[in-house]
């Protein structure tokens, strides 16, 4: 882990995801465990993140499903949190707001998921920077 600036390198990120059923492939992929530089995601998909500092929060569109992510929130390591745009997903929903409190950064991601994703929320950490550790 890569404490300097509270980031982690992508070399070092690792997605949990669960299994699908491919369509253009017809074929049933099952859950794993992968390097963020090897998912095999659409040509199309895009990823945004803190380029200074930590992930501290989100301003998400939920119904019943979660449908839209508009922002993230950035904490840098002096403590500024600033709103990054991200605008993906159907913009549909009630916006809510997801935030670490305090001197605390994402830690992780909890997702509920089928076919569609109909739960998240946030697992906050300390950011040791702030906390001086």
């Amino acid at each position: 882990m890569n404490l300097v600036g509270g980031s982690i390198p992508d070399s070092q990120i690792t997605v949990v995801r669960g299994g699908y059923y491919h369509t253009y492939l017809q074929a049933v992929i099952p859950p794993a465990t992968v390097p963020l530089l090897n998912t095999k995601l659409p040509f199309s998909a895009t990823y945004t993140k803190c380029s200074n500092g930590s992930l501290a929060g989100a301003s998400v569109k939920s119904g019943n499903l979660l449908n839209y992510v508009t922002s993230i929130v950035c904490q840098s390591t002096s403590g500024t949190r600033t709103n990054t745009s991200v605008a993906v997903g159907t913009n549909t929903g009630t916006t809510t707001s997801w935030w670490c409190p305090g001197n605390m950064v994402v830690g992780g991601l909890y997702v509920r998921s089928g076919y569609l994703t109909d739960g998240a929320a946030l697992h906050c950490r300390v950011n040791s920077i702030l906390a001086g550790e």
